[in-house]
């Protein structure tokens, strides 16, 4: 189990205290002057008031036992051992956790990182390369084909053209068939005689219209003239048939007279 944060701060300040030889004999002869056993039920050595210089001599005496501070060393070499074993393996397997998590987040960051990559590609790619799936479904059966929006849309482009083209052919002659019917019907009718909403002509209808009015009025003046001259025509006549009926008569009178007058 990983030591805590202050556990491992206390180890290493350990393992620093006592990887230092001299600091390590320094102590370790500071315990033995002072008395390295202590009574759990009495007081120290060091704790006395009345310390005796002779027992103190004693002690010290006894505390340079070459087999005691071996075994003290030897324990405090195996502590400070186990110690620097335990941290180091702690700090290892912090380690190995630490690089496993920054290598695991690396690897997601770089799939995101590419996943960004794919979608930017997706949203900057022009809707004219899309590819599309177009054709006919009957009955459950699909007859699809893959086809680029670029060039569908341009067949449909050309498509609108030419029923554009055509459609706008269509319309002229119509507008030509239209605009003889007019003009005749003024011509023969009058502007008078015919409906025209003034709003719903075109310029180039009005001007043929206007054309045969023209017209129109022209022959109506014909017209007038030629049953003017009608009209005097039969006046001559009925004032010449009136004289021959007068001159006539003067002469069946005339007639009668002489033959009564035989």
């Amino acid at each position: 189990m990983p030591l805590s944060p202050e556990k491992l701060g206390m180890s290493l300040w350990r393992k620093a205290r006592f990887s230092d030889p001299g600091q390590r004999r320094a102590t370790a002869a500071r315990k033995q002057y002072h008395g390295v056993k202590k009574s759990r039920s009495g007081p120290t050595l060091r704790g006395t008031p009345f310390f005796d210089v002779s027992k103190r001599k004693e002690v010290h005496h006894r505390s340079k036992s070459p087999d005691l501070a071996d075994q003290f060393s030897a324990q405090l070499d195996d502590y400070r051992n186990r110690l620097y074993e335990n941290a180091e393996k702690n700090l290892e397997g912090i380690e190995t956790a630490h690089t496993e998590n920054i290598r695991a987040l690396a690897s997601r960051f770089e799939d995101q990182l590419a996943l960004m990559h794919r979608g930017e590609r997706e949203l900057t790619r022009s809707i004219a390369d899309e590819r599309l799936e177009v054709g006919e479904v009957n009955d459950g059966n699909s007859n699809l084909e893959e086809v680029i929006f670029r060039q569908r849309t341009a067949d449909f482009n050309s498509l609108l053209e030419t029923k554009e083209t055509a459609l706008q052919g269509l319309f002229d002659e119509w507008n030509a068939v239209q605009t003889a019917i007019l003009t005749l019907a003024v011509q023969v009718l009058g502007s008078g005689a015919v409906e025209l909403e003034e709003d719903h002509l075109h310029n180039d209808l009005k001007r043929a219209i206007s054309k045969a009015s023209a017209k129109y009025d022209q022959a109506d003046e014909q017209v007038q003239s030629k049953l003017a001259e009608i009209d005097a025509t039969e006046n001559s006549i009925s004032r010449l048939t009136a004289e021959t009926k007068g001159a006539v008569e003067q002469l069946q009178k005339a007639s009668i007279d002489v033959q009564m007058a035989r």
